[in-house]
C-alpha cells in the first residue's frame, strides 16, 4: 500500500473510530470504568486517542464544586496529558512522546453507573487524549503496554481498536490484561 493510501486509510479510521464512540455517547449508555482507545501507526508516526468518561479519571463528572474538587480535576488532566507515562512501547522501538493534547466533550447520552451508583441525571462528559509518538525503529514496536488502569484505577475495561500498514485489529483491555499486541 502506498504511502497515500496509507494516510487516507489511516484518517479514515480514526474519522470513523471517533464517529462511532460519538455515536455510542449520543445513542448508547455513557458506562463508566469503560474506554476507547484507538492506535494508527503509520511509517514513524504512532498516534494514540483515549476517550474515557470523566468519573473514570478524574472520579466525578460534574463541574468542581470546591477546592478539592478542582484540585483532583487539574491534577487528573496532568497525568492525562503526560502519555508517555501511561504507555509503555518496546525499548527497541525508541518512541518518544511527540504532542499529547486533553479536550473534553459532554454527552446527552444515559448514564450507567457503576455498581452501588445511582443514575443522578446530569450531563456526563468524557475526557480525550490524542497523543502522538515519534518512534525510531516501529519495526521494532510488537506491543504497546497500557498503564491507564494502573493511574486511573476507576478505568476498568479499554476496548482497543488499531490500523497501520500491518493491518487492523481491536482488543479488549482490562488492569489484569493490560498489554496490547500489534498485528504482525
Amino acid at each position: 500500500m502506498n504511502q497515500r493510501r496509507l494516510t487516507l486509510a489511516v484518517i479514515s479510521f480514526i474519522a470513523a473510530a471517533s464517529a462511532h464512540a460519538a455515536e455510542q455517547h449520543t445513542h448508547a449508555a455513557h458506562v463508566h470504568g469503560i474506554g476507547q482507545l484507538n492506535i494508527a501507526l503509520e511509517g514513524k508516526q504512532l498516534s494514540l486517542e483515549l476517550i474515557s468518561p470523566t468519573a473514570n479519571i478524574v472520579g466525578f463528572e460534574h463541574s468542581p464544586g470546591n477546592d478539592q474538587e478542582h484540585a483532583a480535576q487539574s491534577k487528573s488532566v496532568a497525568r492525562l496529558k503526560d502519555a508517555a507515562a501511561l504507555f509503555a512501547f518496546d525499548a527497541g522501538a525508541k518512541c518518544v512522546l511527540s504532542s499529547a493534547e486533553v479536550s473534553n466533550t459532554l454527552s446527552e447520552a444515559p448514564s450507567v453507573p457503576a455498581e452501588g451508583e445511582e443514575e443522578d441525571g446530569q450531563e456526563h462528559m468524557d475526557l480525550n487524549l490524542s497523543a502522538s509518538f515519534s518512534c525510531a525503529q516501529p519495526q521494532l514496536l510488537k506491543t504497546i503496554g497500557v498503564k491507564v488502569f494502573s493511574t486511573f484505577p476507576l478505568t476498568s475495561t479499554l476496548n482497543v481498536a488499531f490500523v497501520g500498514e500491518r493491518g487492523q485489529s481491536a482488543a479488549k483491555l482490562s488492569a489484569t490484561a493490560s498489554v496490547f499486541t500489534l498485528p504482525k
